[in-house]
This record gives structure tokens, sequence and C-alpha cells, in this order.
């Protein structure tokens, strides 16, 4: 993988059951989106296809680490190499990436730390 920088996000509570990661330029396309754990370098894979207007939300199966940081980045599939990033743009409708930095954070809200939906966003300036 290059040595790009990536775009910080906001904290998110790790046990999201929805997370919507904006749109792709291209509707009902198979992608990959890929999750590298920073602390252990542990690489995470999940496929979707993007909805009719390109949205990106996933599902996942597992809950990430709590207080990690992910660089996370989106391939086209198949791909020959899970480095071909592509670039898309997050939830705000207006700022496009090719890699973002999202910290997952333990959050409970009367003892339950299950949380239905959480949105890609940008750290404030």
């Amino acid at each position: 993988m290059s040595c790009e920088n990536c775009t910080e996000m906001l904290p998110i509570n790790r046990c999201f059951t929805t997370l919507d990661m904006g749109t792709y330029s291209q509707s009902s396309t198979n992608v990959e989106v890929y999750f590298r754990n920073l602390a252990t370098d542990k690489l995470h894979r999940m496929k979707l296809t993007t909805g009719l207007s390109g949205e990106m939300d996933l599902t996942p199966v597992n809950p990430f680490m709590p207080n990690t940081t992910y660089r996370v980045w989106v391939t086209t599939s198949p791909t020959d190499s899970f480095e071909d990033m592509v670039s898309w743009t997050l939830p705000d409708g207006i700022t496009s990436v090719t890699c973002i930095l999202i910290k997952m954070e333990s959050i409970e809200f009367n003892g339950d730390d299950r949380v239905s939906d959480a949105n890609v966003g940008l750290v404030a300036a």
C-alpha cells in the first residue's frame, strides 16, 4: 500500500450494525471495503454491492476492536490487488477520498453498546 495520507474521521462506536461510508461513482457495482487495524496490522475485508445511487452501507459480521484506529479503503471487485484503491464521496456529499482513518470506540448507552447506524464524518477543523 502506498504511503498516502488518509483523511481522518470522527470516532464511531465499534458496535454499529450499519455504517454509511458514502457513495461510489457507479451504481450496482461490486466493491470491497478494507479495514486495516493499525495496532495489529490485521486486515478485514467486507464485500458489498453499491446501491442505485452508488451508496455504500456496510453491515459488519464482527465488532471491531475498541479504541483502535483503522485505515479504510475501497477497491472494485474483482481486482488484481487489494491495494488498487478507488475514490468515493463521504456522506457529506462533497469530500472525495481514497482512504480514511477511523477510530472505533466503545460507547455505551444505558449499558448497551449496540448502535444501529453510524456515519463516516470528518474531523472538525
